[in-house]
């Protein structure tokens, strides 16, 4: 099952990627040698074209037609696109409609990790009242990069292993997870690579499926690498890491999930059905849980160990604290039909908090 809510809470935001390589319709190679009259193909000179020279230019200080394109191909060669240029771009396949997504980050060497998230608020049990989470951490490597024309490549997806075995499960913190495999990169085999610039046009009709704002009828051409599986139809969109400070990154989290959990308390308004009303608020506390942990991974790759272990031990009695608090608040309503959502709007409430304590943690640290 591929439905819930997409929580984009990546530790790191990102911009449009550029191309960095020639402009569109720019000849990628040399142009074809021009051969003067009186001179033979190869660049070899007549004996006439050679009493033609300026009295005193040696010979040896002049370039032929042929070393200037041998050069040109030598340059053609060196900037040759590769893994480099790739370097920490970070692809996404996603729904577009705040649902599931997969994450894949590529790097210089063709290596690459990742992870896929999609949420059921709705299927819960006795021991997992906060829902079903499928969840895969991933890494492989892809290689034989090739290319196809001026804006595509293709390349072998050749190895991947995933952090836990696809298809077991566990319950934490009243969440079941499911552990899947990389929704996007399944059965890939062959993957084209399309570089900024590749005219929509030309991509093929299941890769635009996944992408927005491109339109081949508008002659448009994309803004951003793409990356298509050929064997899937599956497409991402790749954007280019940008480094900023704990604080910024954040702030971005938050920003997000005030957004999206602001969106389900507007739908909780409008909602009478209570079997709906549960769903929604425990999407609410699903927002505000990654968005802790977002923000708990990044201080823990920033912060000092010992600074990290008096977090842990604040963490830890924080949460004791709010089981102790989100079981009061079902009891009020023990056995009636709002005791899920009380307990589901008083873990969001909790959370939420939590979240802005860390925040402000982090800001007081610069």
């Amino acid at each position: 099952m591929r439905k819930g809510l997409l929580v984009l809470l990546t530790a790191m935001l990102v911009l449009p990627a550029g191309c960095g390589k020639k402009e569109a319709g720019e000849d990628a190679y040399p142009s074809a040698v021009q051969i003067r009259e009186g001179e033979q193909p190869g660049g070899d000179m007549t004996e006439e074209s050679r009493e033609e020279e300026p009295q005193g230019e040696s010979r040896e200080g002049t370039r032929t037609d042929r070393e200037e394109v041998q050069q040109n191909e030598q340059d053609s060669v060196e900037e040759e696109f590769g893994f480099a240029d790739l370097d920490q771009t970070v692809f996404y396949f996603s729904s577009g409609a705040g649902a599931w997504y997969t994450e894949v980050t590529i790097h210089g060497d063709g290596s690459f990790s990742g992870h896929y998230q999609d949420d059921d608020a709705g299927s819960t049990g006795d021991s997992y009242p906060y829902g079903t989470r499928y969840y895969s951490e991933f890494s492989g490597r892809f290689d034989s990069l090739e290319k196809v024309d001026d804006f595509t490549y293709k390349m072998k997806l050749v190895s991947i292993s995933f952090a836990k075995k696809p298809e077991t499960e566990e319950i934490l913190d009243g969440i079941r997870w499911i552990y899947s495999t990389a929704y996007g990169l399944d059965d890939g085999g062959e993957f084209y690579l399309y570089l900024p610039g590749a005219k929509a046009a030309e991509l093929p009709e299941e890769y635009l499926l996944w992408v927005s704002n491109v339109s081949p009828e508008k002659g448009d051409r994309l803004g951003f690498y793409g990356l298509y599986n050929s064997r899937t139809g599956d497409g991402f969109s790749g954007m280019i890491y940008e480094e900023k400070s704990l604080q910024e990154r954040t702030y971005e989290v938050v920003t997000a999930a005030e957004e999206q959990a602001g969106g389900l308390a507007e739908e909780l308004k409008n909602t009478t059905g209570q079997q709906d009303m549960n769903v929604i608020t425990t999407q609410m506390y699903i927002i505000w849980d990654d968005a802790l942990n977002a923000v708990w991974k990044m201080m823990d790759t920033e912060l000092g160990e010992s600074e990290m272990e008096a977090l842990r031990t604040e963490e830890r009695n924080w949460i004791t604290y709010r089981d102790e608090e989100v079981e009061a608040a079902g009891q009020k309503f023990a056995g009636g039909s709002m005791e899920a959502m009380q307990r589901s709007l008083k873990a969001a409430e909790l959370t939420r908090a939590r979240v802005y304590e860390l925040i402000e943690y982090a800001k007081n640290r610069e």
